[in-house]
C-alpha cells in the first residue's frame, strides 16, 4: 500500500514538473529539451499555462523559432485562440517575420479573426504596427483586402487614417478605383 502511494506521489510530481517545464522551454529551451519533454508527456503538446497560452505560442512569441517549427512537426494546434489571440497575432506583434512566413508557407491563413474586435486581421494589426515586411508576407499568400477593420473602416480609409506612404505603396495593386 504505502509502495503504491509512494509510485502514485511521484508521478503525480513528476507529471506536474512536465506540465510547469514545457512553457518555459517554449520560451527558452531547445528543440532537444522540449522533444524530451513530449517524450515524457505527449500530452504537454497543447497543455495551457496558468495564463491560457499554448507552448507553441509562447515559443513564436519569444522567438524560440526552432522550437516553434518542432512543435508543429508534433501536431501542435497553431490556430488556438487565447484571449490575447492566436500564435499569428504574437508572432505580428514581435515582428516574428520568420515564423510568420513558416506557417503561411504550411498553409495556414492569414486572414485569422481569432481576436477581430481587439485588433482586427492580421493585415488590420500588421498595418497599424507598421509592420511593413509583415504587410508584404501577409499579401503574398493572400490576405483578404476587403474585409474592413474593427471600426467598419475600408482598406482606402484605412489608408487615409494612417498617412503612411510605404503602406500605400504597397496596396496599390489592390485598391479598387
Amino acid at each position: 500500500m504505502m509502495k503504491n502511494l509512494v509510485i502514485l506521489l511521484f508521478v503525480s510530481m513528476n507529471a506536474w514538473i512536465v506540465a510547469q517545464d514545457v512553457h518555459e522551454l517554449a520560451r527558452t529551451g531547445t528543440v532537444e529539451q522540449m522533444k524530451a519533454c513530449l517524450d515524457k508527456d505527449s500530452m504537454a503538446l497543447n497543455r495551457l499555462s496558468d495564463r491560457g497560452i499554448t507552448p507553441f505560442i509562447l515559443a513564436c512569441y519569444r522567438g524560440n523559432n526552432e522550437v516553434a517549427k518542432y512543435l508543429i512537426t508534433q501536431g501542435a494546434d497553431v490556430t488556438y485562440c487565447a484571449a490575447e489571440g492566436s500564435a499569428i497575432y504574437g508572432m505580428i506583434f514581435k515582428d516574428n517575420v520568420e515564423m510568420l512566413d513558416y506557417i503561411l508557407a504550411l498553409g495556414y491563413s492569414p486572414n485569422d479573426t481569432c481576436q477581430f474586435e481587439q485588433f482586427g486581421t492580421p493585415l488590420h494589426m500588421a498595418m497599424s504596427l507598421k509592420r511593413y515586411e509583415i504587410v508584404r508576407s501577409l499579401l503574398r499568400y493572400k490576405a483578404n483586402t476587403s474585409i474592413p477593420d474593427q471600426q467598419g473602416r475600408s482598406l482606402r480609409e484605412l489608408l487615409k487614417f494612417y498617412k503612411d506612404e510605404q503602406l500605400s505603396q504597397q496596396f496599390k495593386p489592390y485598391e479598387k478605383e
